[in-house]
């Protein structure tokens, strides 16, 4: 349940984002001749690769700020976590979603790089959002450089857990092991959680 409230937060914030946020404006201009207008559009379909670890949240952050802006989305969920795609879309289309508006494109391990590479080298797709690993991100962003996509990765780190010396060790331990242990709902797989932990001389 926590997972799914964190999820419906997006798409919370994305539809007060098309009543408040999306409209074009006129800017100062610099000169008194010129009249600069910034105006926001869609880019065009957009592909969300979305890892296993968060698979409503991820979804619906991607998702959610893609229609909000008027653009398509293709979800390729991770090969473990096809059901909750696919059961977003369900719930998409009896909202009242037109048809097309968001897809899922499911895999297995054996098919993924293939459905990747198809999706990254697709000429009607204008963008792709991913969320994973630092070798794979550089993988599909050379794959979407030949049709110059808008690329948005989220990709791995190595989380690290600072403590001064002046720190109440005490409240840093009990911090500590509620940023590991309670505030990720997928057996500790998740960005928030650190990794690594060293005392700060400073």
């Amino acid at each position: 349940l926590g997972e799914v409230n964190y999820a419906t937060s997006f798409l919370y914030h994305f539809a007060g984002q098309i009543r408040s946020g999306l409209t074009g404006e006129v800017l100062t201009p610099g000169m008194a001749h010129w009249r600069p207008i910034n105006i926001k559009q869609p880019v065009g379909p957009v592909v969300a690769i979305t890892p296993w670890n968060f698979p409503v949240a991820m979804v619906t952050r991607k998702a959610g700020a893609a229609i909000a802006a008027g653009c398509s989305v293709i979800n390729a969920p991770s090969e473990d976590t096809p059901l909750v795609s696919l059961f977003l879309a369900k719930q998409a289309v009896e909202a009242g979603f037109p048809p097309g508006l968001f897809n899922v494109v499911p895999s297995t391990i054996e098919n993924k790089r293939i459905i990747g590479k198809m999706l990254c080298e697709h000429p009607d797709i204008a963008a792709l959002s991913f969320t994973g690993s630092t070798p794979v991100g550089k993988l599909l962003s050379r794959q979407c450089a030949d049709t110059v996509k808008r690329v948005h990765l989220e990709l791995g780190g190595n989380a690290p857990l600072i403590v001064f010396e002046s720190a109440d060790i005490d409240r840093a331990v009990d911090g500590t092991m509620l940023a590991k242990f309670r505030k990720c709902w997928s057996s500790l797989q998740c960005c928030q959680s650190h990794s690594r932990s060293q005392k700060c001389l400073c």
